[in-house]
């Protein structure tokens, strides 16, 4: 933060700074009483569930699916861990380009990759003590850098629940509809 950019850049980037369901994850940190992997588990189980229909996350991944459908060229999607904001955007790309569900799993479970995952942790430990005095052991820091299946399974959960499918909520949440939807399909499909 903020993302580097070379001179004469002229990439279109998305971001914002809305408040999203993360940004008081530091208070949290402080106020628990036992910051274990069961906490960590929980604490992004109710990201995800919370995610599809917070603020920023509809402000970022609409912006997102209209740009990758309207526009030419590459794409990068990175945010501070690569996993929660990333494994969902990507998720969500797979269904619209119609990547089976497991395939899409598969993807996302290649987040908990032991390589990735180390130097997750070695950032992540000293970055939370420093910022809230909280020492976390390993198994909590493994847990918090790592995704699982639930996770990704309890945002498509919502999404179905409260518009009766995933395309449905791309429609009345993000303003993707099927021409968008076949458009974005058909620029990642060539």
């Amino acid at each position: 933060e903020p993302s580097k950019r070379w001179d004469g850049f002229k990439g279109q980037v998305i971001e914002n700074d809305i408040d999203g369901p993360e940004a008081d994850w530091a208070d949290a940190l402080k106020a628990a009483s036992d910051i274990s992997a069961d906490w960590f588990f929980r604490d992004s189980l109710e990201f995800y569930r919370n995610a599809p229909h917070a603020e920023r996350i509809v402000d970022l991944f609409s912006r997102y699916f209209h740009a990758l459908g309207e526009t030419d060229g590459a794409v990068v999607v990175h945010c501070a861990a690569g996993k929660d904001r990333t494994g969902m955007i990507c998720a969500i790309t797979h269904h619209i380009a119609g990547v089976p569900r497991d395939d899409t799993l598969a993807d996302y479970l290649a987040t908990n990759a032991a390589a990735d995952v180390e130097k997750r942790i070695e950032f992540l430990g000293p970055w939370i003590r420093d910022l809230t005095g909280v020492t976390v052991d390993d198994a909590g820091l493994r847990q918090a850098v790592s995704v699982h299946e639930a996770f990704l399974a309890e945002a498509f959960a919502v999404m179905t629940e409260r518009h009766g499918s995933v395309d449905n909520y791309l429609a009345e949440v993000l303003g993707v509809d099927a021409t968008l939807r076949d458009a974005i399909a058909a620029r990642i499909l060539r």
